[in-house]
């Protein structure tokens, strides 16, 4: 029978990354959601559950449409603070895309609000000190097909909510969310927990990280610390319930979120190690999460194991690299050839091949790769440069090879 593609007993997880988003959020947060899947499960959490009723979910589909953005200024749902908004009801009603084009909006800062949160207890942001003024960089997200660029509905509320609420409380966006709906917030967002924290600091990016910036004590201590039962109050712990379990069927959609877990442990590890140089916690990480979510029970994706490795290179880790690049090379190989030939336009896989090869310290491989494909190309003299290069870091001693 078709009965065990069908069960969904003991999957828990729609339940637990629902109340994990909401557990990554600070007290009284405004939370931008994107979809379905990262909304729905969350208000069963708070409507049926009773967790986390303080947190105000945003959906940025939703906040096209003027009852939905009214109900977020007008209503408290339990207790929960309104959504502050600069725009009458009547301007509600009547809002439409504007045109747009790049500026910088200057927002002064209260330095008090911000001294007392946990952003505090990352040692970037207690070095450089609470600045005056949040300087926001904003290009339009959007244009018609004139070629004209503007702000849609959602990008206008994300633009007042931040200005009109970031001394006040705590803003997030979901890592669901797509880059092109966080209005160029991502350099001054830091991931915590599930959930990208808006903050006034411009951070740089760090080689091999998919977030630019994490708070790693709060991170860590949602992961480190897994819990069995719901808090409906602001509690530290994740749930991540019956994923080593070889008998839960897991649908498309649970799948996708158990690789968000995935990801948020393999950054965390990616983060220690750079920014505190603790190898011992970094691959404490990295093993707790197999024994929590095993790679015999949920098989990774392509993109998956290529962040893997990059998670071992990262932690210095040559021989678990290289295991990973090698079994990637069968995959990404083909299309890599095709590209070369000339057969594809598509040249991801060529590339995400010459980083696997650079991480695991394979310059042969790259070399004989990249000579292949510029015998084809003779009009890239580039290539020739980065060959001498791969040359001779074959020669180098494998520890000084990759410096």
């Amino acid at each position: 029978t078709a009965f065990h593609t069908h069960d969904r007993h003991l999957n828990y997880v729609a339940f637990d990354y629902a109340y994990n988003l909401l557990q990554s959020c600070d007290q009284d947060a405004i939370l931008f959601t994107g979809g379905d899947n990262d909304t729905f499960p969350v208000w069963y959490m708070q409507y049926v559950g009773g967790v986390r009723r303080d947190v105000r979910i945003v959906n940025l589909s939703l906040v096209n449409t003027e009852w939905y953005a009214k109900q977020l200024k007008n209503e408290m749902p339990y207790g929960a603070k309104k959504v502050e908004l600069t725009f009458s009801d009547m301007e509600i009603q009547e809002m439409r895309p504007v045109q747009w084009e790049t500026q910088t909006l200057s927002i002064p800062l209260d330095k008090a609000y911000f001294g007392g949160s946990t952003l505090m207890d990352v040692p970037e942001i207690k070095t450089v000190g609470i600045p005056d003024t949040f300087h926001w960089s904003i290009t339009a997200p959007w244009q018609d097909g004139r070629g004209t660029k503007g702000l849609r509905n959602q990008d206008i509320y994300i633009l007042d909510i931040v200005r009109k609420n970031i001394n006040t409380r705590p803003i997030y966006f979901a890592l669901s969310t797509a880059p092109s709906d966080r209005l160029n917030l991502d350099p001054y967002m830091m991931v915590e927990g599930l959930a990208a924290r808006v903050t006034p600091f411009k951070f740089q990016n760090h080689s091999y990280r998919y977030y630019p910036a994490m708070n790693i004590p709060v991170t860590l201590r949602h992961l480190t610390t897994p819990r069995e039962t719901p808090d409906s109050n602001r509690a530290y712990g994740f749930m991540f319930r019956e994923l080593n379990n070889p008998d839960v069927n897991l649908d498309e959609p649970s799948r996708k979120m158990v690789y968000s877990f995935r990801l948020l442990y393999m950054e965390l590890a990616k983060a220690i190690f750079q920014e505190q140089n603790d190898k011992k916690t970094a691959d404490d990480v990295l093993d707790r999460m197999e024994k929590t979510m095993p790679q015999a029970l949920h098989e990774m994706t392509n993109d998956v194991k290529i962040q893997l490795a990059l998670s071992y290179y990262v932690l210095r880790d040559a021989e678990k690299t290289k295991t990973l690049a090698n079994e990637l090379e069968a995959v990404l190989m083909p299309d890599a050839d095709k590209f070369i030939r000339g057969e594809s336009d598509n040249r991801q896989s060529l590339s995400i091949l010459l980083d696997l090869y650079e991480v695991s310290q394979q310059y042969s491989k790259g070399v004989d790769i990249m000579k292949k494909y510029a015998q084809l190309h003779p009009e890239d003299p580039s290539v020739n440069v980065q060959i001498q290069s791969w040359e001779a870091r074959a020669r180098m001693p494998k520890d000084t090879a990759s410096k």
